[in-house]
């Protein structure tokens, strides 16, 4: 019982950790087309 907790807590934290590597891509990725855009 106590490993399963603990599985599902690293399945928890893989997808926010990949949420966030996903927000922070995205982010990138409109903070360089904003920068191209001001520079045009």
């Amino acid at each position: 019982m106590l490993f399963m907790s603990c599985f599902f807590y690293d399945i928890k934290l893989l997808y926010i950790m990949m949420f966030m590597l996903d927000v922070v891509k995205h982010t990138t990725v409109s903070f360089k087309q904003s920068t191209n855009s001001l520079s045009d």
